[in-house]
């Protein structure tokens, strides 16, 4: 897809996000004008933004009012980030939620 086509489908996205439904269905439709490769390429940008994230649940399944609480006696700050807790740790490092 050329640059060009890729930012039109950013423009109809940007446009449709924050509508529902069929109300949506329609608005992307009259964007597309007709163009299929288009309206594929409004259809993607759509779906990845779901709501649906592998961040949703942490790996392994857990919930995240089951992980671990930090027990440090103050919060560790990094930038303008405050840890909060650990996610969860494996062999290459931890995710901290901050």
């Amino acid at each position: 897809m050329s640059r060009r086509r890729y930012e039109r489908a950013a423009e109809i996205f940007a446009d449709v996000i924050g509508v529902e439904g069929a109300e949506r269905a329609a608005a992307v439709e009259r964007a597309c004008a007709g163009d299929d490769a288009l309206r594929r390429a409004v259809d993607r940008l759509l779906d990845s933004d779901s709501g649906d994230s592998f961040l949703d649940v942490p790996y392994g399944g857990a919930e995240w009012s089951d992980t671990p609480e930090m027990d440090y006696e103050h919060v560790v700050r990094i930038g303008e980030y405050a840890i909060r807790r650990l996610i969860d740790r494996g062999g290459m490092g931890a995710v901290y939620l901050a």
